[in-house]
């Protein structure tokens, strides 16, 4: 489904979204994928561990990009799913080094005790993520700090939308569980 061409950016889907040019390219792709992929990365290996894990991301996409037959798409939960690889690739090698924080940008803030309530509620957030199973933080990073539909989800994880639905709906219970009980 590709046309392909020598150079990486030149290589795209020959397919439209209802019958209107995508910006399908590589480069495309790339550029409006790079801070949700980010995102999803710190939330699994850490913001200082998320820089490598994204460059292996796009790395590997890049050259498997040439024989990619989905549609346009399914391009989003294939590069997550490849993130997720090489995300949990990078804490077998390192360990589960617990070490960053949640990458999510945040507006610059006046007031300090504000910030400081911030702060301390994502070091909260975040402390309980780590001690929540891998499937449960893969499905709360993907719905959250990828900002990932159901849809998206059950592609990138291999189940059914139904069945991506009751699963992250159950890991954000335990979450909350979680948090009440560390309050």
């Amino acid at each position: 489904m590709h046309e392909g061409s020598a150079a990486a950016g030149g290589m795209s889907f020959d397919e439209t979204r209802g019958g209107a040019a995508t910006d399908t390219t590589f480069d495309g792709v790339y550029r409006a994928n790079l801070d949700r992929v980010h995102r999803f990365c710190a939330s699994q290996v850490g913001a200082v561990a998320a820089d490598d894990v994204v460059a292996e991301t796009f790395l590997r996409a890049w050259r498997a990009w040439p024989r990619l037959r989905s549609g346009p798409d399914a391009v989003v939960p294939w590069l997550l799913r490849i993130a997720r690889n090489v995300a949990a690739n990078h804490r077998r090698g390192v360990g589960r080094r617990r070490e960053g924080g949640l990458a999510r940008d945040r507006p610059a803030r006046t007031d300090i005790e504000d910030e400081v309530v911030t702060r301390l509620e994502l070091a909260t957030v975040e402390r309980v993520l780590w001690r929540l199973g891998d499937r449960d933080r893969l499905l709360i990073g993907l719905r959250c700090a990828a900002d990932l539909t159901h849809a998206e989800i059950g592609l990138t994880v291999g189940i059914a939308e139904g069945a991506a639905r009751v699963a992250v709906h159950r890991a954000l219970q335990r979450l909350r569980a979680t948090l009440e009980d560390e309050a």
